[in-house]
């Protein structure tokens, strides 16, 4: 798929996100469609896409729904790279492995959020730590990871289909 079309469907994806998954009768549903479609770019299209998807993303979810600019082009754009880099330390990509990623990303991008956000916002402070508990933060954590790991579970043969980069071939080179 070309960058242009890749970025056009970020998008669509982020207003699903931002307006149709907000609805109460669907706010249950904790996914975070542009969370896994990064990090599907990261798997297939490698680190340097991943980084600056994530900030395009990030970018984009700063300026519809964040309280500053900055905090989800930091995030997005640490976890695009770092998941790329993760994924090109392995040479056989397989689905677990993704899972596997998906489900540990989804922690980091969650507390990295909330650390960004308590750290650039005026959290109250009694003796210098936070009065807010991390058990809330837990519970959203674990609902993000159910939701995102079957939501891209669903989507895996679309993404292998359109994400892959079509190798070009090289002079002199075999056929396998």
């Amino acid at each position: 798929m070309r960058p242009e079309l890749l970025a056009l469907v970020i998008l669509m994806l982020e207003v699903i996100q931002t307006t149709w998954l907000q609805v109460p009768a669907f706010s249950w549903i904790q996914v975070n469609l542009c969370f896994v479609l990064l990090l599907y770019i990261s798997f297939f299209r490698g680190p340097i896409s991943g980084l600056l998807f994530g900030i395009l993303i990030g970018l984009t979810l700063d300026i519809t729904t964040g309280t500053f600019i900055g905090g989800e082009i930091f995030t997005y754009g640490v976890i695009g790279y770092f998941a790329g880099s993760f994924f090109r330390m392995f040479l056989n990509r397989y689905l677990i492995l993704f899972a596997v990623t998906l489900m540990v990303f989804s922690f980091i991008q969650v507390f990295l959020e909330f650390g960004i956000h308590q750290l650039f916002t005026a959290p109250s402070l009694v003796h210098g730590f936070s009065t807010q508990d991390i058990a809330p933060l837990v519970t959203i954590s674990i609902r993000y990871v159910i939701f995102n790991g079957f939501f891209s579970l669903l989507i895996y043969p679309l993404a292998a289909r359109w994400l892959q980069v079509k190798k070009r071939r090289v002079m002199l080179e075999e056929d396998a």
